[in-house]
């Protein structure tokens, strides 16, 4: 006798750069610790690899997330993650209006901010992202111009490393 599949429940995302609604799953156990691992290696390539592992596991239809632009991964996870912990979550905001002055020891005057802690509530589910508007032709003439293209995670990972490959050469 065979063991008991067990269900999981499915949901359907529309993301601004895929024509077709999505299907995903909640992340489970094992993916949460994946991500508490990366988490606590405080390495952003270890947390990086880990949020495209947990997406990619999640995903029930076939999609390529290398090549999705970044706020659409972002979308993504922030949907598996509300479908997988709750929808809200309770942070806090802290005010930094100007209430005063004071002066410093060197008799400067600085403005004193509130610094009050208000908690808020936020519903994960009601974020949608606005990049409907952004243009992707820019023309410099009427026949001239140039395409441009949502940056991906490899895009940022291009850029990053050659960053750190000039930052390497001025030592």
């Amino acid at each position: 006798m065979a063991l008991p599949k067990i269900d999981l429940p499915l949901f359907e995302l529309k993301l601004v750069s895929v024509p077709n609604a999505i299907k995903f799953r909640p992340f489970l156990v094992k993916e949460e610790k994946l991500l508490l691992m990366a988490l606590q290696s405080s390495n952003e390539t270890e947390v990086t690899n880990a949020i495209k592992q947990v997406v990619n596991n999640c995903l029930v239809d076939e999609l390529d997330i290398d090549k999705l632009p970044i706020f659409d991964l972002e979308y993504f996870f922030l949907n598996i993650r509300a479908r997988s912990l709750g929808e809200k979550i309770e942070t806090y905001y802290v005010c930094r209006n100007v209430v005063g002055k004071k002066q410093n020891e060197e008799g400067e005057e600085e403005d004193v901010q509130c610094m009050h802690m208000m908690p808020i509530e936020v519903n994960l589910l009601e974020i949608k992202p606005a990049v409907d508007d952004l243009p992707t032709k820019i023309y410099f003439t009427k026949n001239i111009g140039i395409q441009l293209k949502f940056p991906t995670l490899k895009t940022f990972k291009t850029i990053d490393n050659m960053l750190m490959s000039e930052g390497s050469k001025e030592l």
